[in-house]
């Protein structure tokens, strides 16, 4: 089962009334997790899910399962579904690779327990829904039509892929599960004619206009005990140079580069 961090709410309805599981609903949060957790928890707010996952992958939990969120603004979808929300959904907030593939994963393992062996989106037909599609919400951009929407379509084909047991492509789980392991969060890397550091466990960057601002950067970061390599490092070709990369490489890492 993939282990998410209790957080608790008092929105939720004990139980679900006799209700079935049939589907998982997914959110965009328009904000970030530590802003989705106080207002979860706050009993004024009257709103919940039953899981929200951050921009590294972090994967906190609010209601059980056994229990009815108050996400969807239907009764109904809310005690047949498990509602997962996603960091995102504002241009300061970006939804990234690293929290899709979280979602893929919880949403593998939901499918497993519940015995559904493959996850469809087909409007309320199938049992995977958009909240946007529920009648009665006023959420109409939620999750994907947001500024850095989820890309729902990455998360349920990668879910599949694990449903299957089959590998995926370009697994960004294990990805960045080896920068974790080699100490690494930081990678300079040139792309076209500019330079940049990338933190790839958020999947955000930063343009390095000098040199100059690049050791500066590189000491900060490195002060502070993180690790600091180029990019030929990491994919194991040791050089001098930083590593020239097309944008198309880096997706592996959920970083976009514009």
């Amino acid at each position: 089962m993939v282990n998410a961090t209790w957080i608790g709410t008092p929105n939720y309805e004990p139980g679900r009334r006799g209700q079935r599981v049939d589907h998982i609903t997914l959110h965009i949060m328009a904000g970030f997790l530590a802003g989705t957790d106080a207002t979860f928890q706050d009993p004024n707010r009257k709103t919940s899910a039953t899981y929200g996952i951050g921009a590294n992958g972090q994967i906190h939990q609010y209601v059980r399962e056994t229990d009815t969120p108050w996400s969807d603004g239907d009764w109904l979808a809310n005690a047949t579904g498990i509602s997962i929300e996603h960091e995102g959904g504002l241009p300061q907030a970006r939804c990234t690779r690293a929290c899709m593939d979280a979602s893929a994963e919880l949403c593998a393992d939901i499918a497993r327990r519940h015995g559904w062996k493959k996850l469809w989106h087909d409007g309320l037909n199938g049992n995977i829904y958009l909240h946007r599609e529920i009648p009665g919400t006023d959420h109409t951009t939620c999750p994907d039509l947001a500024p850095n929407g989820l890309d729902w379509q990455y998360v349920v084909n990668k879910a599949n892929e694990l449903l299957s047991g089959k590998p995926a492509a370009n697994n960004t789980a294990n990805t960045i599960k080896k920068e974790i392991d080699m100490g690494t969060t930081h990678i300079i890397f040139n792309c076209g004619q500019k330079v940049y550091i990338a933190n790839i466990i958020a999947g955000t960057f930063q343009h390095m206009k000098t040199m100059n601002e690049v050791k500066t950067r590189k000491y900060v970061l490195e002060k502070s005990g993180q690790k600091v390599k180029a990019w030929k490092e990491v994919v194991g070709k040791k050089a001098n140079d930083y590593g020239q990369v097309k944008p198309d490489d880096l997706l592996a890492f959920g970083i976009e580069v514009k």
